[in-house]
């Protein structure tokens, strides 16, 4: 595996709930294609099964929305960079950078649940996008990508 380099960079919570969110739809749009597009007896194959089960995860994912209070919070995310020049992420590392960032993204939340004087109504909605990011992270991380030739 190449050796993967790491940029903190400083963003809002609502563009970094977009930014994985975005990682995470083009990563479904990348396995259904995958799937739909190779012929009928491909698509009995073990790999394309998987191929096919990730793409499925994916599309039962709900973008969490953020509420528009919550939205200019700051938060301190990790991007990778391949090291390699001219390569880019494999997908499970575009998959390992969105779950980063929801990880992220909920540490700040829990920071945020926990300042006193915080309405139990926005306190609530904090919990709830939380727990939203926490679900689709837990799925995230238990998707499989299949290898070229496996």
């Amino acid at each position: 595996m190449a050796k993967i380099k790491f940029t903190r960079v400083k963003s809002t919570v609502a563009d970094a709930v977009g930014e994985a969110w975005a990682e995470l739809e083009s990563l479904k749009d990348e396995f259904r294609e995958m799937h739909d597009n190779c012929n009928e007896g491909l698509q009995q194959t073990q790999k394309m099964q998987t191929v096919d089960e990730t793409a499925s995860t994916l599309e039962n994912m709900s973008e969490p929305e953020v509420p528009d209070w919550l939205c200019p919070t700051e938060v301190t995310i990790q991007r990778w960079a391949n090291a390699r020049k001219g390569r880019g992420l494999s997908r499970a590392d575009r998959c390992g950078q969105a779950c980063d960032i929801i990880d992220s993204v909920v540490t700040e939340l829990e920071s945020e649940a926990k300042v006193d004087g915080v309405d139990q109504d926005k306190k609530e909605a904090v919990e709830a996008l939380r727990d939203a990011l926490e679900e689709i992270r837990n799925e995230a991380e238990g998707l499989e990508f299949p290898g070229m030739y496996g």
